[in-house]
């Protein structure tokens, strides 16, 4: 069936987009840095255990709280961190703008707001976003 074609190779173009090769250059960057990869790895500990206990930020008990902040304060000082959490912020970006003409199309809004995005020029770097209409 030709959709199946056509999300297959959307599939294939995203895999093969620079910003999703970004992502994995700075992940594996991230993860080969000892420092870097344990505060993540400490910092989603606290999360998951929180989550799964459905407890708020908020409701973490003080110590836990400061030490989410602390962890927070170190990845934000980390350049590894930093960098993945950019790419990989870059990357999402590209899915949504991706999902918004997905949306734009089935709801039968054709290209009002990303008519340029979908179009070649600037925005053929991936640096689409239709919020605000158009290309950022």
């Amino acid at each position: 069936m030709e959709i199946y074609a056509k999300a297959k190779e959307l599939a294939e173009a995203l895999a093969a987009s620079s910003e999703l090769a970004a992502v994995k250059e700075a992940e594996v960057k991230m993860m080969m840095d000892t420092e870097a990869r344990n505060v993540v790895e400490e910092y989603q500990t606290i999360q998951m255990n929180a989550m799964q206990n459905g407890i708020n930020f908020e409701d973490l008990p003080a110590e836990q709280k400061a030490r989410v902040e602390e962890l927070e304060g170190i990845m934000n000082s980390n350049e590894n961190i930093v960098n993945f959490l950019s790419a990989n912020q870059a990357f999402e970006q590209v899915l949504r703008s991706v999902n918004m003409i997905l949306s734009n199309a089935i709801n039968g809004q054709g290209e009002s707001s990303c008519g340029s995005c979908s179009s070649a020029g600037s925005c053929a770097t991936g640096s689409c976003s239709c919020s605000g209409g158009g290309c950022h």
